[in-house]
């Protein structure tokens, strides 16, 4: 027996939401052994899996519980994760969509009617606290709003008058600034021409102290993190791949770049930074 049709449409909407990232593109279709550069890809993964083939299967009815839906979906990153190696650039941006999938199907069951019960109550307490959160409005604060209004008026009345007043001194004493501003500006012209002598007194010093190196916070490396996986360009990932490799020689990796190492918290700072720059090109920011 198939699933149900809200199931269904359930498991359709995370696959909607699971597709709109760039990085899925890369679990989108069946691995082709001679095209991906993955001969023996068959000999070590039994099952293979993508997101294509879920989403057809699904389609079709072919699911008969959430259960072997979710399996199906697990099975494309474990599959991941088994080829690559957990640290390779591939399996890391496997582990972020597994995230997101995780996060969007954790209440998802095989029981239809608990599932759309536990739907149903999560959105009437959601109503319920924006009522009781709603402002309070009663005849005693109308009436505190009309007063507050009056002697709004009443104050805005006397500081025009203030003001007025304050306006024809202050046009008064405009003559008496201006003949002031021109002594000033001679003053300031004299003492202009002492400051080059200062500031090459400045220049000549030694400095006493060494600029700190910069660092990366633990914020930005995880910044960092999370736009290189929305990086999916076979180029452009090699790009990455070459630039670490050139900083980091001492970083291990195979003669093909799918089995390159890569643990971003790892790298050194002046690496974090040439990335940083690199990713910012990439992503046109």
């Amino acid at each position: 027996m198939p699933l149900a049709d809200f199931q269904k449409q359930r498991c359709l909407k995370v696959m909607d939401k699971i597709q709109k990232y760039h990085i899925s593109r890369m679990f989108s279709q069946p691995v082709n052994p001679t095209t991906d550069n993955c001969p023996d890809y068959f000999s070590k993964i039994t099952s293979p899996m993508d997101l294509g083939t879920a989403r057809k299967k699904l389609d079709n009815n072919e699911y008969e519980t959430v259960e072997q839906w979710k399996e199906d979906m697990e099975l494309i990153w474990n599959n991941a994760f088994t080829y690559n190696g957990p640290k390779a650039l591939i399996s890391l941006l496997a582990k972020e969509i597994q995230t997101i999938f995780r996060d969007l199907t954790v209440n998802f069951s095989s029981d239809a009617d608990a599932d759309w019960n536990s739907q149903f109550e999560k959105l009437k307490s959601e109503i319920n606290s924006i009522i009781k959160t709603a402002p309070k409005i009663n005849s005693s604060s109308k009436s505190s709003s009309r007063r507050n209004t009056q002697t709004s008026q009443q104050v805005n009345s006397s500081s025009q008058k203030v003001n007025s007043k304050k306006n024809s001194n202050l046009q008064n004493s405009a003559s008496k600034s201006t003949q002031n501003n021109s002594n000033l500006m001679t003053s300031s012209k004299s003492s202009q021409e002492s400051v080059p002598t200062q500031q090459n007194l400045s220049q000549n010093a030694l400095p006493t102290t060494r600029a700190a190196a910069p660092t990366m916070t633990p914020e930005e490396i995880k910044t960092l993190t999370e736009e290189v996986n929305l990086i999916e360009d076979s180029d452009q990932v090699q790009q990455i791949i070459d630039l670490v490799k050139r900083m980091e020689p001492s970083i291990e990796g195979g003669a093909d770049d799918d089995e390159f190492v890569l643990e971003i918290e790892k790298l050194k700072d002046a690496t974090l930074f040439e990335l940083r720059a690199l990713v910012s090109q990439i992503l046109g920011r």
